[in-house]
């Protein structure tokens, strides 16, 4: 959803300007569905004409509730804002501005924020869309941040043509440590930092510049900055210290002033300021006090985007968001800017009290959420599935692209003991297709029954692009531990030999012996045969697809091992159950018809498997919920609980434990409804 005003996105016959058109057209290419609407629009409908913050708030909780699904995911404002929209300091500011929030917050007392107008399902902290904002105060600068934005992501990745690829660069930069025991705090600066380059993979190359360390003039780090930006040129400028509205630190090492020494138009960072105030942006525009974010993004060089606050937060809450967003972006293949930052916000909440939620309140994204960092890696490969085969483990996984959205060169896979232990690459050439069979000794020792010690190998998978680069590795998966059942008795039976008459005697009493055991052996036999048929009659009564004959259930999960084995059972039992691979797909299942059980994958392709549980609750309310995940993460688990998840599966998991939950959950909820009368 691209939200401005009719004086940015539009001319004097209404027609769009370029910059809207063509944002909107780069976006549908990309597969999104894309609305455009005037601001002054949403105030006619939703609150009488009158321009109120409640009005877009209640325009974005009615889309996402009402609209065809899958509901909007992303929100991008193009407008700068206004502490003062009633204009009290009689400015006579004619500015076009989008409103945004004021808050009250702990340590700087009101501020602005965005966050507000996407939190609206539920009482948490946790925003339900993605949003970032183009601060622009007219068409012009709104021209300028668009037009950066599309070439950022319309320029193929510089790393396939030069060694040196400016993508591969991450700037870190530290504010310095003052000295008294009142500072002890401010060491905090430099370990931020060090936390975000232990995410880096070794072919990123940090470039790193701290006040009192490696310069003790901020004005020497001022021109490293600018000078390693304009020749260098880096993916991410990630900043750690203090701040206000125009600058980072005291010493003055960045502020509005030295961008006019930028000439990085090409090489467009994304900035992350770990600080206080570098992104408030609610001045008036007739003050000409722009924030450092906003005078970033409203220059030709400069940045693409940039994460930056309102308010002011301690060193406690940014080490957490800081080192969870390299890890989300790095490790976990996180690249869009709005689902990166929300996941890093996601881990701060998770991680503290009320006062972190003013955090994740006031770390704002000035830029689209929908744009994806350049990161020179492949993407990590998905839907990894192992199963044990006759002579080996077979590890299958899904084809990725890579960071230009070309194939692949290969693959290769990591076996280690233990799901965080070291892990050996066993392939030796890149794999060209999308499965592997590990038939070394470790392999086929992994799918034998020799105890627990032969079942424990974990698997990982990564992808190689044409300049030999590999992405980061998908989470050990260790194949499961089949089931062995003997439903045969073994007795003993009687051979014919020959022998000499001497022996005749003592043959005679062998064959007695002999018949004498199977007339023993037949007794036996009937004693245990009645009751186990017996038995058999029972489990028929208590086989747990009784419970779901009638029952419709929906999978949505991108492991195809996982779909297709549940699907056989499903079918062999003569029960329905509806397969598919997104959420997605997912969605227009739930469009057609009702069902009675929904499970749902954690880590899909596109929409997760929570925000899809969130949007079945609106159309599937009385549905038994099921989300299966192989990461355990407590905010996580109590976000689905707060959706209505009745129950959590977790990876890898026997077809039999599944079912038998599904049979539970089904029997439950009929007893809830016959004591509720429905």
């Amino acid at each position: 959803m691209l939200i401005t005003h009719r004086d940015l996105g539009w001319d004097q016959n209404g027609d769009q300007l370029a910059w809207l058109t063509d944002l909107v057209a780069h976006r549908e290419a990309q597969g999104l569905r894309v609305f455009v609407a005037d601001i002054e629009d949403i105030y006619d409908e939703f609150s009488f004409g009158i321009k109120s913050p409640r009005a877009l708030k209640d325009f974005l909780t009615y889309a996402y509730g009402n609209w065809t699904l899958p509901a909007p995911r992303y929100v991008l404002l193009v407008g700068d804002s206004t502490y003062d929209p009633k204009d009290l300091w009689l400015n006579s500011d004619t500015t076009a501005y989008l409103p945004t929030y004021l808050m009250f917050t702990e340590h700087k007392g009101e501020t602005v924020t965005d966050e507000w107008f996407v939190t609206f399902s539920g009482d948490d902290a946790v925003a339900d869309m993605h949003i970032g904002r183009l601060p622009a105060a007219d068409a012009a600068q709104a021209a300028v941040m668009v037009n950066k934005i599309l070439a950022y992501e319309t320029t193929p990745n510089s790393k396939f043509s030069d060694p040196n690829a400016w993508e591969k660069n991450i700037l870190l930069v530290a504010d310095n440590q003052r000295v008294g025991a009142d500072y002890l705090y401010e060491a905090d600066f430099a370990t931020m930092n060090e936390d975000a380059a232990a995410m880096l993979p070794p072919i990123m190359n940090p470039y790193e510049g701290y006040l009192g360390i490696h310069y003790a003039d901020a004005a020497y780090l001022t021109d490293f900055i600018t000078t390693t930006l304009n020749t260098e040129g880096a993916l991410i400028v990630n900043f750690a210290g203090h701040g206000a509205t125009q600058v980072w630190a005291e010493e003055h090492i960045l502020d509005t002033g030295a961008l006019s020494g930028l000439t990085n138009t090409a090489e467009l960072p994304f900035f992350v300021s770990m600080s206080c105030e570098t992104g408030f942006f609610a001045y008036p525009e007739v003050w000409f006090y722009p924030s450092l974010a906003e005078a970033l993004l409203r220059s030709n060089a400069g940045a693409v985007a940039t994460l930056m606050p309102t308010g002011m937060s301690s060193t406690e809450s940014q080490r957490i968001l800081n080192k969870a967003l390299f890890e989300h972006i790095f490790n976990d293949n996180i690249r869009e800017l709005g689902p990166a930052i929300a996941a890093a916000k996601q881990t701060l909440l998770a991680n503290g009290d009320a006062y972190f939620e003013q955090v994740a309140n006031t770390f704002l994204l000035f830029g689209d959420p929908a744009m994806a960092l350049k990161v020179p890696l492949p993407h990590i490969p998905k839907g990894v599935a192992v199963e044990r085969r006759d002579g080996g483990v077979r590890i299958r996984w899904q084809a990725v692209l890579d960071c230009d959205n070309n194939s692949v060169s290969g693959y290769n896979v990591y076996r280690s003991l233990s799901a965080g232990g070291i892990y050996t690459k066993i392939n030796s050439a890149l794999i060209t297709g999308t499965q592997y069979l590990d038939t070394g000794s470790a392999g086929v020792s992994a799918q034998s029954t020799a105890g627990s010690a032969a079942a424990g190998y974990y698997y990982g998978v990564t992808a190689v692009d044409s300049s030999g680069d590999e992405s980061a590795q998908t989470l050990g998966i260790s194949p499961p531990v089949p089931e062995f059942k003997s439903d045969y008795l073994i007795v003993p039976g009687c051979f014919i030999t020959t022998a000499t008459p001497a022996a005749a005697f003592k043959i005679t009493f062998k064959a007695l012996a002999v018949i004498v055991s199977i007339i023993l052996g037949f007794l036996l036999l009937q004693a245990i045969v009645k009751p186990q048929r017996k038995k058999n009659a029972a489990r028929k009564k208590m086989n747990p697809f009784n419970e779901l004959k009638n029952v419709k259930t929906l999978l949505v999960d991108d492991d195809e091992f996982i779909r297709d084995s549940l699907g056989m059972a499903f079918a062999n039992n003569g029960c329905s159950l509806k397969l598919a691979e997104t959420a997605e797909e997912g969605l227009q299942a739930i469009q057609d018809q009702q069902f009675d059980i929904i499970i749902s994958d954690l880590r899909l392709p596109g929409m997760n498997g929570l925000d899809f549980l969130k949007l079945t609750a609106v159309t599937q309310p009385q549905a038994v919920k099921f989300l299966i995940t192989a990461y355990r993460d407590d905010h996580i688990f109590s976000e689905a609980i707060r959706l209505g998840v009745h129950e959590f599966i977790e990876k890898p998991f026997a077809v039999k434990v599944l079912i038998n939950l599904l049979a539970l959950a089904i029997k439950r909820q009929a007893r809830r409804q016959a004591v509720a009368g429905i």
